[in-house]
């Protein structure tokens, strides 16, 4: 399949099949003009004020039936590179095909139902020679078969009323009923007001006679601030002067249905793919922020797995011991390579699925959640990083609202015995690159795996969500659109638990076991075992509390691996791969490493002056940037650095060498050896670079 414009907006928009994406994503990879064309698509879609093509033909335009065609792919061959030339050259058109893809690709499977009496006026009103005459408009028969004996006027009228006999038997109601709406309107609006007075006292009166308590604990599990932003009384706090107005709402007692929340009943309106009127709540936000409050509200019950938690006040991690309780408002990870399930009060199971490269190749290691206190609903959490699977158990609907990225809330609605799969993701990409400040890039897979599921995202519903619809998954991220639902394989790449290499996965087998032994010495010392473990001498359970130390975020003991000559390579490769994930997190991780401004951070503290931290912070950033990567320079420096009188560097350095085309020669060198052994290893590489032998870097 060639590159082109259609392709990669059939690429974007995921039309293609799955092994048709595989191909252009591969080439996409490879072209650099393609990543910058994509870039460029997003930009002009997204582009406020943008004009739009002019209407009159002339120089660098394109016919709308063109644009049509090419879209189709019915366009003339001859005519093809003169339309796409057009659209590169303008964002204007190019603003244009992108968007009319992107729109006939969310409709070209649900095509509008059309009466086709109203088909055949449309094709009537089409005049002269670019008419058939087999397309006008003909005169609808009666029931008996009849022609009708309408004036041509009137059959017209009927037509276009589209089956509706009513308003031709009657004309009077075409002005009567709008008139009644807008007093029907009015009327419901003054019920309203009047009700709402009346509501606030009550509210008033309840809080007054010893059911403050009841309204205050709502308001705390759902996230509210009694007293308001300014401080002043609200609704979980009235006036204790206030005498209660009407007794009868003093002695009423809040029922079961009393305390059901508003925003947390299930929506009666079905999305559009359901039939619904748009997928529109009328139900309000949920709070923005989640409840602090600390409730036992699940069991571990695995056995042989490392959950950890991090309780608050403290600054110590805690390993979990199988049938532990489980408490809200508390930091819940579970370290590379074990797979932790809580069994909670709400019948909704949680599988934190903690992953090793050893295993399933690609995505995060770690999975990390905290659940909060909410009676409303049966889950609430979380997912800061990481896979997690829910599973319902309950007999009817069970209600989940899943918090993540900055601020994002959704309303989960699990079918009895669903399987739902959440990944969410953080790192600087090749296209979204590092820069101070700004966030990395974020994504949240979402699977049903078995049954039934729906989402509640703000005002927007999507409902039939399973495997037997086709569809079953969705895919949001921090720098895209929003996500729709669509098809996918039960167990896709980024969701996968089969292991990539079986071979290594039963390798890694022993040493996890080895290490969650270990780990259950002593249950409040985990940042301590772990340590111990990497100075063990055993290579891949080293390397296993690496990531596990990175994962419940020790960075000053994965600094101190980095720069200890005692170790084993591939410890500090992996010490490598922590820090470069840890400042993928978000945009305060990097300055607690090292803040360039401040001259302060971690590294510093670990005795690093300002000008070896900035090389060791520059280091585990570089080579994100296009125009650096290109550059032959990029090799030289990389060669000088292997000189440096610190160890942290100098791994660095010839770790970037590794993973660049240079890597592919086979480079003596080992960042432990003497100054002498160095040295020669480095003069070594500069006459490989002078006679062009040691590639140069390339995206």
């Amino acid at each position: 399949m060639r590159l082109t414009l259609r392709t990669l907006l059939a690429y974007l928009d995921d039309t293609l099949d799955p092994s048709e994406i595989k191909e252009i994503g591969q080439k996409v990879a490879d072209s650099e003009q393609a990543q910058e064309l994509i870039a460029r698509i997003k930009q002009v879609t997204r582009r406020r004020r943008l004009t739009t093509p002019p209407l009159t033909g002339g120089k660098g335009s394109i016919d709308p039936n063109a644009v049509a065609e090419y879209l189709d792919n019915t366009l003339a061959s001859e005519q093809l590179a003169e339309v796409e030339q057009t659209a590169l050259s303008s964002d204007v058109h190019l603003a244009e095909i992108a968007a009319c893809h992107q729109i006939l690709t969310l409709v070209v499977g649900e095509p509008a139902l059309v009466p086709p009496t109203a088909k055949q006026r449309f094709y009537g009103l089409v005049h002269g020679k670019e008419s058939s005459p087999s397309r006008k408009a003909t005169k609808p028969a009666s029931a008996s078969g009849a022609t009708s004996a309408l004036p041509r006027e009137q059959e017209g009228d009927e037509t276009l009323l589209m089956g509706l006999p009513l308003f031709r038997q009657a004309p009077w109601l075409r002005w009567a009923l709008p008139v009644a709406a807008v007093v029907l309107l009015t009327v419901m609006g003054l019920a309203l007001w009047s009700a709402l007075p009346r509501h606030q006292s009550e509210l008033a009166n309840r809080d007054n006679t010893g059911t403050k308590d009841k309204v205050a604990s709502l308001d705390k599990a759902t996230g509210q601030d009694k007293t308001g932003a300014t401080g002043k009384t609200g609704v979980g706090e009235t006036d204790k002067t206030t005498p209660p107005k009407d007794k009868s709402a003093t002695d009423k007692t809040p029922t079961d249905k009393d305390k059901t929340s508003p925003r947390d009943k299930p929506s009666t309106d079905k999305g559009p793919e359901n039939g619904g009127s748009g997928g529109l709540q009328e139900t309000p936000l949920p709070p923005r922020e989640p409840s602090m409050e600390r409730r036992e509200t699940a069991r571990f019950v695995s056995k042989g797995q490392v959950l950890v938690r991090h309780p608050g006040g403290s600054d110590l991690w805690e390993r979990l011991a199988p049938e532990s309780p489980v408490f809200t408002a508390e930091s819940l990870v579970s370290l590379p390579g074990y797979q932790s399930e809580l069994r909670t009060s709400g019948n909704v199971d949680v599988l934190l699925w903690g992953n090793v490269p050893e295993v399933v190749n690609g995505g995060p290691l770690e999975s990390a959640i905290t659940l909060h206190y909410n009676p409303l609903l049966d889950l609430e959490f979380t997912l800061d990083r990481g896979r997690v699977y829910l599973t319902s158990r309950k007999e009817k609907t069970a209600k989940v609202r899943l918090r993540f990225g900055t601020g994002e809330v959704w309303d989960l609605d699990l079918e009895p015995g669903a399987v739902i799969a959440l990944q969410m993701t953080r790192e600087y990409t090749y296209e979204f690159q590092y820069q101070p400040g700004l966030a990395p890039y974020m994504e949240l897979d979402f699977l049903v795996v078995k049954g039934e599921a729906a989402v509640t995202m703000g005002h927007l519903f999507l409902g039939d969500l399973q495997p037997s619809s086709h569809r079953n998954r969705m895919t949001w991220n921090n720098k895209g659109r929003a996500p729709r639902p669509y098809y996918a394989e039960t167990e896709p790449p980024e969701l996968s638990t089969k292991p990539t290499d079986p071979k290594k996965a039963t390798e890694v087998k022993v040493p996890l076991e080895e290490l969650a032994m270990r780990l259950a010495k002593n249950d409040k010392m985990v940042a301590s075992n772990l340590e111990e473990a990497v100075e063990s001498g055993r290579a891949l359970e080293g390397v296993l509390a690496v990531r596990g130390l990175g994962a419940i975020g020790a960075i000053p003991k994965v600094i101190d691996i980095l720069g200890n000559p005692k170790l084993a390579q591939g410890a500090r490769h992996e010490a490598i791969f922590v820090l470069r994930a840890w400042i993928g997190r978000g945009t305060v991780y990097d300055k607690q490493l090292y803040d360039p401004e401040k001259k302060d951070g971690w590294l510093i503290k670990k005795d690093y002056d300002p000008i070896d931290a900035k090389a060791v912070f520059d280091l585990l950033h570089a080579f994100y940037y296009l125009d650096a990567q290109s550059q032959p320079e990029v090799i030289d420096a990389l060669i000088n650095y292997l000189r440096h009188p610190k160890l942290a560097v100098r791994e660095l350095a010839f770790w970037h060498l590794l993973r660049s085309p240079a890597g592919r020669v086979q480079l003596n060198y080992n960042a432990t050896w003497d100054q002498e052994r160095r040295d020669k290893a480095v003069d070594e590489m500069r006459r490989l670079r002078r006679e062009n032998k040691l590639p140069p870097m390339r995206p």
